[in-house]
């Protein structure tokens, strides 16, 4: 007797039915239907499991069978295929609406630019693939809307609001943001739907370690980002206020120009990297401003 055929013949023997077996192994119904059908095997963890739960030893259950590992599913062959494409669309959408969109309402290209950059896109990506290959279908799909959702918000808040005198948008906070608090209510819907108790063996419990690593990761990097870059902008408006002084009292008093200045303040943090970057166009300006 294959293993499907006993599984099905204890279930019956104890009037069990596959969604019984499946509440007890907190797994679906249809996978207790592949294994009575003989088109998918337990893991060795369900097998043990389903021992367990029919009172059987193992070795009677298997039948001295050797366990083969169970075969790539193609529903999650086909299912991150079509992640894959959603965010394949989303990368020719904002590529070509970066060289032409611009307007006073949205302008994504500054966004796009820095999401281009940092690697936002592949990263989310691999989140989103990670979370649906570990059976958290919610949670990847919040990640592509808090990526799609935090570009637009951005766009618009780049445009509208003032980024300073050295003109460095921030745009790149809302992207973080937005993206963090929808897979937060991605993660408090699975949360909801159970699905963090469900089926860990075979293919789900590797990318379901894998995707928490790659969030700390994720986490790290987004909060030394925003650290650093925010210095980094801080520095180029002070830096750029301060050219546009010098540059405007030295074209005023007739002073040769000169962009350099040797008073910056020290250091060699981003702070300091933004002062001495902007610096040069403020007092650009300033002269400008001088002499006219």
């Amino acid at each position: 007797m294959e293993l499907g055929e006993k599984i099905r013949a204890l279930r019956s023997e104890q009037g069990l039915t596959q969604e019984d077996v499946a509440r007890s192994l907190n797994i679906t119904r249809q996978a207790v239907a592949r294994w009575e059908a003989g088109t998918n095997r337990p893991s060795t963890e369900k097998l043990l499991a389903l021992a367990g739960l029919f009172g059987v030893p193992v070795s009677e259950l298997a039948g001295g069978e050797p366990e083969a590992p169970a075969p790539l599913p193609r529903e999650l062959v086909l299912d991150i295929a079509k992640v894959a494409a959603a965010y394949a669309l989303l990368w020719v959408i904002c590529t070509l609406g970066a060289e032409r969109i611009v307007t006073p309402v949205i302008a994504p290209i500054g966004v796009w630019y820095w999401c281009s950059r940092h690697f936002v896109l592949p990263l989310c990506f691999l989140f989103s693939a990670l979370a649906w290959a570990g059976g958290l279908v919610r949670l990847a799909v919040s990640a592509f809307i808090g990526l799609v959702s935090g570009i637009i918000l951005a766009s618009v808040w780049d445009a509208a609001v003032w980024p300073g005198p050295a003109g460095v948008s921030t745009g790149f906070v809302v992207v973080i943001a937005a993206a963090a608090l929808s897979v937060s209510a991605g993660a408090a819907l699975e949360f909801r739907a159970g699905e963090f108790a469900a089926d860990r063996g075979g293919l789900r419990l590797k990318p379901r370690v894998a995707l928490v690593l790659l969030l700390l990761l994720l986490l790290v990097l987004s909060a030394a980002h925003i650290t650093n870059r925010l210095s980094y902008i801080s520095g180029a408006n002070d830096g750029w206020e301060r050219g546009f002084d010098d540059g405007l009292a030295d074209a005023r008093a007739g002073e040769e120009y000169c962009s350099s200045y040797s008073a910056a303040p020290g250091g060699f943090d981003q702070y300091y990297l933004g002062w001495q970057s902007y610096y040069g166009s403020g007092y650009a300006k300033g002269w400008e401003s001088g002499i006219e």
